[in-house]
């Protein structure tokens, strides 16, 4: 068997080695051709992403290996931009946040004032009306407590 094919590839060696060398030529022209393919696409992402940053990816009067230097600086700049905004904001937000808790603090405390003072007129009305004789005749202090009760007094 191994001679059969022996017999069969020896007369046709020069073609054979022909045939690997131009499939070999063949695989590298395609890996090449890949190559070239990916490297123009990332120059393509490149260019526009250094447009959307107004910039350039090949500014002019620069050498190639040069190239993307300023478009990397104006990314940086626009990132440096972006976090130092988010920061910016962070720090508003607490700030609006802590002004919110002092000032819902102050209401609580009015508020909390406001309801000891009530009850203090609420008792106060109470002893004024204890005080009102069998013929249900009220007086000037009554009328003073009437009114604070009402919060017509300071």
């Amino acid at each position: 068997m191994i001679r059969r094919a022996l017999a069969l590839v020896v007369p046709h060696g020069p073609f054979i080695v022909l045939l690997l060398i131009a499939s070999a030529a063949a695989w590298l022209w395609v890996r090449g051709e890949r190559a070239i393919a990916d490297r123009d696409q990332a120059v393509a992402s490149a260019e526009m992403v250094c447009a959307a940053a107004s910039s350039s990816f090949v500014p002019e009067d620069t050498r190639a290996r040069d190239r993307g230097l300023v478009c990397r600086k104006a990314v940086k700049g626009l990132a440096d931009f972006r976090l130092k905004a988010i920061a910016d904001s962070n720090a508003l937000l607490v700030q609006a946040e802590r002004d919110r808790l002092e000032r819902s603090r102050r209401d609580v405390e009015t508020a909390v004032a406001a309801a000891n003072r009530t009850a203090a007129a609420a008792r106060r009305m109470e002893e004024a009306n204890a005080k009102i004789g069998s013929d249900d005749r009220v007086d000037g202090d009554w009328f003073a407590r009437l009114n604070d009760l009402a919060g017509l007094r300071p």
